[in-house]
């Protein structure tokens, strides 16, 4: 949770793809992939994106797995 509070503001609560506001913050690489919570929740691993580029995200994931 703490590093979804620095990822928002970092990224002007933006949407990283879009350019629409956003609040969501998404994990680059999946959190799944890494063996411990700190690594993969590390700020350069975290991006701020709105609610529909996030479901894309997310779905393309899923797809790539």
């Amino acid at each position: 949770m703490a590093q979804r509070r620095k990822a928002t503001p970092r990224d002007a609560a933006t949407c990283q793809h879009c350019g629409a506001p956003g609040v969501d913050v998404h994990h680059i690489v999946p959190f799944r992939l890494f063996d411990d919570y700190v690594t993969a929740n590390d700020l350069g691993n975290l991006v701020t994106l709105c609610k529909p580029c996030h479901r894309r995200a997310d779905a393309e994931v899923q797809r790539a797995a």
